[in-house]
């Protein structure tokens, strides 16, 4: 219906000019000056709503929706200031953590939901650290005459492009994999989520 509109808008000045006679009468110029800025200001207008309408779509066909599950498959041995690659990547959707550099990035601002867990063998220690772009949010510890796994879990406002990983002290061990079933026992991991775009 606008459309229609539209183009009788366009037509209009002819067809004002046809009724008349064609004459250039002051009248007449007044009445095609009246009907160009008209014209000009619903062209604005249909440019303004092809705009919204783009910008609109491009908003209903993204998809927010960003977690991520990894672990460490291989063992560290003793480290300190480490930065933590979980190299076995179980779930990315999003692809917002990177196996290759252990390193999430927020690809929207909101709040964040992230897990770690360390774990640590007989006689050793393991410190992490998660990290908010280079600042320390959390800490959490192992340690134990035997097997020993410690988690922490926190809630992050985060901004596009800040990132988050894991720092570590002590001894890194990967996972391992039982000889008599198909369980593999994963000691340390990192997991996070969005919650909720802000």
């Amino acid at each position: 219906m606008s459309w229609i509109i539209f183009q009788l808008l366009l037509c209009a000045p002819l067809t004002f000019s046809l009724i008349i006679g064609g004459d250039d009468s002051d009248t007449e110029r007044i009445m095609r000056s009246s009907l160009e800025t008209k014209i000009q200001q619903m062209e604005q207008r249909f440019q303004k709503l092809e705009t919204d309408m783009s910008t609109m779509q491009k908003v209903l066909s993204r998809d927010p929706t960003v977690a991520f599950h990894a672990y460490l498959a291989k063992d560290g041995g003793a480290v300190q200031s480490a930065h933590v690659v979980f190299d076995t990547v179980l779930l990315n959707i999003g692809n917002a953590y990177s196996p290759l550099h252990g390193i999430f990035r927020a690809p929207y601002s909101g709040l964040y939901l992230f897990s770690m867990t360390a774990g640590t063998s007989h006689g050793h220690y393991l410190h992490f650290f998660l990290k908010k772009n280079d600042k320390t949010v959390e800490f959490v510890f192992a340690d134990s005459r035997d097997w020993d796994q410690a988690s922490k879990t926190t809630i992050l406002a985060l901004n596009v492009d800040d990132y988050v990983w894991v720092e570590a002290y002590g001894q890194l061990i990967g996972s391992v994999s039982a000889d008599s079933s198909d369980h593999i026992y994963i000691y340390s991991t990192f997991t996070g989520f969005l919650i909720k775009e802000m």
